[in-house]
Order: C-alpha cells, then structure tokens, then sequence
C-alpha cells in the first residue's frame, strides 16, 4: 500500500480542531503582509482567552518595558508588530491543544519543542540575513504539529510508534515508517492543505528533516534552517519524547548556514531565558536545559562509554565471524560428505579449533541398540589430528569425570547423539555450554543430512526395485493385452461387453459375423437380427438373470442356432456375452439322437414283434373260422349263420388290428425327427408310450409297473424326445430288476417346476458311480448290450427342456433318478 493510502486510512482530519482566525491572519501576514493592524487586533478581541495571554507574555521579563501594557495596542506599539504576531500564532498553536498531560503525548514538551524550532529558526535567519525571520518562525512553530494529528487521529498506533523509540533507541521518524509507513511531515501536509495553507510555509515546515544537518543544500534556504533549528533544539534537550536519542552537533553543517560553534551556547541561552519567560506567563511545564559546555562534556562521556562498548562490540563481531567461519566449514562438510564418521570427525575437529580443546569425544546412537562414539585429540603439531572411532552398546560410554554432556538433538526434538568436553577446557571462549549450542545444531543438521542421504539412498534402490517390477508388471500385462487381442479377434466364439444401458462397448470380428452387423456403440437391443427376431425383452431377462440361452436366427436362408453366455464385469460394472454357433453341435445331437433311437427299436424289435403277432394271429384266425362256417366256394352252406357269433368275431378282428395299428403308430411317432417342435405335453402320455414300446419285457420279467404322473403338464416340450428319455430308464430299470420287480413313476408340483422320481427295486448303483452314470460309453453291467450312451443322451434331453436329472441309491434298495424340469 502507498503513502497516501496509508495515510488516508490513519488520517481523521474531523478529530482535529480548526485554526482559531487570528492565527491564520499572523501567519499569512507574516508571509505576505497583506493583513492590517487593525484586522488583527479585531480578530484576536474575538478570543478573550488568548487576548489574556497575549498581554501576560507582553508583561513577561522578556518583552517588559517603563510601564506595564493594558491592551494590545499598547504592545504593539511598545514590542512592535512583527513580535505581537509572532507571540499571537504561539499561544494560538498552544490553545489549539488541550494542555492535559497524555500517557504517551506529553502536550506541553511537544509545545516548548515547537516554541523552541521557531525561535532559533528565527534567530539564525537573522544571523545570516536572509529576510525570512518571520516566516521562519512559523515553519518552525508548524514543523512538529504532524505528531499532534497522528496522536489524536489514531492513540493505538502512536503508542507503538512510543514504545519503538523507547525500545529501540531510534528516532521518532524512524519509529513512525517502521509502524506506519509514513512520518509526521506526511500528516502535517494533509493538516496544512486543510487548512488552506501558503504553499511556501508547508515545504519549509514539511522538508526540514530531508536537509537537517546532512548537507542536502539543494533544497530550499529555509527548510535547511528550519531542520537545523530542530537538531540543535534536540541537542539542547527540547524533546517532544524523553526516551528519544539524543543527536550530534555537526560543526560543518551548522557552519554552513553561518553558524558557528562558538556563537552556538549564546543562541541556546538566549532561546532557553525566552522560552522560560513564555512558559512562565503561559504556566507551562519547565525543561532542564543545559548549557553547550555542559552538552559536549555529556556527549564526551557518552562518546566514551559508546567506545568501550563499540570495542566489546567488535571483539564479539570477531568471534562470530570465526564462529560463522567454522559453522560454514562444518556446514560444507555436512552437505558434502556421505560418510558418517567423516562427518563427525571434521565437525569435532572444527569444535576443538574454534573452542581450543584438547579432546573432545562424540557418540551418534545408530539404531536403538548401536552407537558410534568418535574421539578427537590435538596433537602438537599445527593442525593435527588423531581420531579414534569404536561401535559400542547404546549408554554404554563413559568419558570418565569431569565432562560436560552437551546434547545433539534435531529441531523437532529427535535425539541423536551427545558431545563430551572437558569441563575444564582452557579456551577463552568456551563458557559451560550455551555457546557450544551454534556447533551442536550445525553437527545436527550433517548427521541428520547423512541420515536422509541413506534413508533416501534405500528409498530410492527400493523404488528403482519397484519401478523395474512394475515396467516388468507392465510388459506383461501388454503381452498379454495383445494376447487377449489375438485371442478376441480370432476367436471361433462371439463375445462382446456392454454397459448397464445394454450399449455395446466392445466387440469382436466373430460377433460381428455372426450377428450379420457392425455392434460398437449400439444398443443390443436395437440390432436388426434382435429385433426381427423379437427376442428384446428375453436378451433383457437374460442379461439381468446371467443365464444361459439357446436362440435360433435365420441367416442367409439357413436357420443357425447360437448359444449366448452371460458374465458380470463387476469392475467396470459391464456385461459379457459370449456368443457360440452350435448349429453344428444341434444336428450332430440330432444324429446321436435318432441314432440311439434306432438302436432302440433295433433292441426292441424282437418284443414288438411278439406283441404284434398276438392281435394279427388273431385277425387272421377269426376270418378263417367264418369262412370255415360259410360253407364251400360253390355256395353251399353248411348250416345257418349265427349272426351275433359273426358280429363278435368281426369285433374281435377289429380290436386286434387297432391294436396292432396302436403298436405301429407308437413305433413310428417314436421314430420321427420333431427337434423344433414344442408343446404342452402330458408327462403321463410320455410314461404311457415308453411302456408301451416295452410292454413284452416288462410282461417277460412279470414286473409291476405303476405310472402315477396324470396330474403333470410339461408346457413348450418335445413329447418324442421325453419319450426317449424314459425309454432309456425304463430299459435300464427293467435291466436292474428282478423277476416279479416293481417300476414306478410318480411326480409332484412345486412352484414352476415339476418333481419326478423314476424307481426301481432292482440291484442298484455303486455309490462310487453315482455320478458318473451320466457319462457317455460309462455302463456298470458287463453284460450290456447297448451303446452306453443311453443315460447320456436321458440327461442331454432333460437340460435341453431346462431341467437336470441326477441319481440315487434308495434306502430300501435299488435305484431313483430324481428329475426336475420347469413348467415351461
């Protein structure tokens, strides 16, 4: 912040009083004398109070005449125009103030110092006649007035502007920039442009301190006087603050003015018996005033008590520039070395040097159980040494009696080690232990530096560890980036990912194939195969339920089954599909399918056979008895026909071929190819027609056969492969069993699914090939005459109606094959 805000922001121009009139008249008068007598006069009769004193200063032994004057025409006829103005503006300047003695602004020291500038501003422009008595009075009257407004406009900050001075021994202008940034001839501008003051009186009254007694004489006559009145009322003890230093007489500067030292304690005592009789006539407080024998003879003391204590200073100006030479050079050792003991060694040896120690030891804790204590010793010769370094127990030095244990710690408090000295260790600069303190820190900071150095060192070995595994790390993992890059692009499956919106985010050339479209950035929702196919709603189901689903789409004419796998990618919140042409897989499991179905009625044969040869012996013998009864060719009868015998016999020929013809259409309903084909299907008509195919050789074994499943639909299924399924079990039930057996089947509702247990009480399963039942080629009879695939294909039937099947030792004995299949 500049000068001007600052003082625009102390600065209240409201808390300071107005110049009474009759003072602004004497001061323009004097500057200009363009006011009368008779103006005055007026103008000072508006003021009783400073009417009064006016006359008490006339009447005073200083300005005394024959007779005593009553009224101020008399005292200026009798003292003259020009001395009844200048005492007018003097007691108008002291009325301005209120004379009440401030804690920190003593109103009357402040006036007499005023009274005093402008007096011997006056007396030395008349020694040297330049015209400027009366004008120079005024300034120096005014010069002081800025501390006056800095007090009243802010009591706070003038208070530590006091206790500067009192603390620091500066100048008041000294005090007022380092507190305020500005000085009091800063504040007297702005009072004295308020007051709408001569230009000419605010540069003599405001630039006296630029010139003083520095000989700055390029600056205007009559501020050069002005700042040598001031000095020379300091040096004469007119002070405005009893705490303020006291200033030198310069003989050439004053000498360059035309003042002489010689005419200097005339001056002075001739302003000292004027100012006594003003104070007197004003009741103001006296100042102890001293001659100029009297000032120099205190200077000369001061003077002499300043050597002595310049001398003290300068020795101590020396040692500390020897002490900062070594901290320096232990400070390099510190920084540039690495070396622990080199370390404590050279700071030890700089320790001896600067303190003129014979010996000195150092122990520096290494861990919490180690420490290595370093010794030092002076040889005769200039500027050598003889060390000695030994690893010891922590705590377990002892330098013997008679040392001084000087702590090493770090500035947050770390202890690291301690200094040994002698207690009596003759260098005259070596006191107990404060001043070892500088070289205490400084060894500090270089042990402390090593200690970062390898701290930092093993930070940096590790991290070089850590960055070549993790450029490892990274390698890796870009191979096998690429690897998996290699592996989606070719890939015999479709996989692609998708966010929570079902949007698709990534894609491979083999979903891309199979899905006949470009997919990044789609809705997998939206893409023409899915919505020709109306299968949107079902891909949603799939994707929330992370199942599996089975879906045939048309492509190039040609109907082309894909199976789609679902996975979470809980990381980024994304889903995986995978994408499998099993077209190939469908037909081949068709094959097998109807293969097994072959070799079933391949096995059966034999027993269809005999069920048919019983309903057609019997449609073949019952015509041949008729014609037996109708006699001959020819036309002869016999005897009469009985008609309702003929009747029966036609029914029984008709029950016996629609027996034969239930047999055959089960034989070829069961022989068909229906993969495609869904219906609700009725788990009691499948049971049916697996008996019926394996009729004969349940009738064969006389084995009891119970279907109790009436109650269960089955919607959406493929009544000829379940057929299949329970041919498969009734033939290896039937194969397990005993003569005189029992095969049952029986099933249950629960929520959306269908329980059914297929039992037998035959020789049963070994546990140890419960499981493995399932597999194809796997069979537990060596007699077996199948293919072994049978069990297999049962449990590829049941999961292609979304069910699964699984079997059991029963506790009674003999086998169950537990099976669940939805509803739906």
């Amino acid at each position: 912040m500049d000068t001007e805000k600052l003082l625009l922001k102390t600065i209240r121009i409201a808390d300071i009083p107005e110049i009474p009139a009759c003072a602004k008249i004497a001061m323009t008068t004097a500057l200009y004398g363009e006011r009368s007598i008779e103006e005055l006069l007026r103008t000072v009769k508006e003021s009783p109070s400073i009417s009064l004193k006016v006359l008490k200063v006339a009447n005073s032994p200083l300005y005394r005449r024959e007779r005593p004057i009553s009224n101020l025409k008399d005292a200026i006829v009798l003292l003259g125009y020009k001395t009844v103005k200048n005492i007018v503006l003097s007691i108008s300047i002291q009325e301005l103030f209120t004379k009440k003695k401030s804690e920190w602004f003593d109103y009357g020291l402040f006036f007499t110092h005023s009274l005093a500038v402008a007096l011997l501003s006056e007396e030395f422009a008349k020694r040297i006649r330049t015209g400027l008595e009366e004008d120079l009075y005024v300034a120096g009257l005014l010069h002081d007035i800025g501390k006056a407004v800095i007090f009243l406009s802010d009591r706070t900050r003038y208070k530590k502007v006091t206790d500067r001075i009192t603390r620091d021994r500066v100048t008041f202008r000294e005090a007022e920039y380092e507190e305020l940034g500005f000085d009091h001839t800063d504040a007297a501008r702005i009072l004295f442009h308020h007051w709408e003051l001569p230009e000419r009186l605010i540069t003599s009254a405001c630039d006296y301190h630029r010139t003083a007694l520095a000989g700055a004489y390029d600056r205007p006559l009559d501020a050069v006087i002005v700042g040598a009145a001031n000095e020379v009322a300091h040096i004469a003890g007119f002070d405005t603050h009893q705490k303020e230093p006291r200033y030198e007489i310069c003989q050439r500067s004053l000498e360059g003015i035309g003042i002489f030292m010689e005419d200097l304690d005339a001056v002075i005592a001739d302003t000292k018996k004027r100012i006594e009789a003003v104070s007197e006539a004003l009741s103001l407080q006296k100042v102890n005033l001293k001659g100029l024998f009297d000032i120099i003879s205190d200077a000369n003391r001061e003077l002499g008590a300043m050597g002595l204590e310049n001398r003290k200073l300068l020795c101590d100006i020396t040692s500390k520039r020897d002490m900062l030479e070594s901290l320096g050079r232990i400070s390099v050792i510190a920084l540039s070395e690495k070396d622990l003991e080199t370390v404590i060694s050279g700071s030890m040896e700089e320790f001896c040097r600067f303190f003129d120690i014979q010996r000195v030891a150092c122990e520096v804790f290494m861990n919490d159980d180690k420490s290595l204590v370093v010794t030092v010793y002076k040889m005769e010769k200039p500027d050598a040494w003889e060390r000695t370094k030994e690893i010891l127990k922590r705590g377990v030095y002892k330098p013997g009696t008679g040392y001084l244990d000087l702590p090493i710690r770090t500035p947050d408090g770390i202890s690291l080690g301690t200094v040994y000295i002698p207690a009596a260790a003759g260098g005259g600069r070596f006191s107990g232990g404060e001043d070892t303190q500088p070289f205490l820190r400084q060894l500090a900071l270089g042990l402390n530096n090593v200690r970062l150095f390898f701290t930092n060192k093993l930070k940096t070995d590790r991290l070089n560890i850590l960055v070549s595994r993790l450029q490892e790390e990274m390698e890796k993992k870009r191979q096998l980036s690429e690897v998996n890059r290699l592996i989606l692009e070719h890939s015999p499956v479709g996989i692609m990912s998708l966010d929570q919106e079902g949007k698709i985010i990534q894609s491979n050339p083999m979903a891309r194939i199979q899905l006949g479209e470009e997919l990044d950035n789609k809705s997998v929702f939206g893409l023409a195969v899915v919505r020709s196919s109306g299968l949107a709603a079902p891909l949603k189901r799939l994707i929330e339920e992370r199942s599996t689903v089975e879906w045939t789409v048309e492509k190039e004419k040609k109907a082309v089954t894909l199976r789609i796998d679902t996975a979470s990618i809980e990381k980024n919140k994304q889903t995986l599909l995978v994408i499998q042409d099993i077209t190939e897989q469908k037909e081949s499991e068709r094959i097998v399918i109807q293969q097994e179905k072959m070799a079933t009625l391949g096995e059966l044969a034999a027993g269809i056979a005999h069920n048919l040869r019983s309903p057609l012996a019997a449609a073949r013998g019952i015509p041949d008895l008729i014609l037996s009864e109708l006699g001959s060719p020819d036309g002869q009868t016999k005897k009469a026909v009985d008609k309702k015998a003929l009747r029966d016999n036609m029914g029984l020929i008709s029950d016996s071929m629609g027996k034969a013809l239930k047999i055959i259409d089960s034989i070829m309903e069961f022989a068909k190819e229906e993969f495609g084909v869904h219906t609700p299907v009725s788990l009691y008509e499948v049971v049916e027609g697996a008996r019926s195919l394996l009729d004969h050789r349940l009738a064969v074994k006389e084995i009891r056969f119970s279907n109790r499943t009436a109650s269960c639909i089955v919607q959406g299924a493929n009544k000829n492969l379940l057929i299949q399924a329970f041919i498969n079990l009734l033939n290896n039930s039937i194969d397990a069993v005993e003569n005189r057996g029992e095969i049952s089947v029986t099933c249950t509702k629960e929520d959306n699914k269908i329980l059914v247990c297929f039992e037998d009480n035959g020789k049963g399963i070994p546990k140890e090939d419960l499981e493995r039942v399932f597999e194809p080629f796997f069979t537990t009879s060596k007699d077996a005459e199948g293919t072994g695939i049978g069990l297999s294909i049962t449990r590829k039937i049941i999961t292609m109606h979304g069910g699964f099947i699984k079997a059991r030792r029963r506790e009674k004995g003999g086998t169950a094959m537990d099976i669940v299949i939805p509803t739906e």
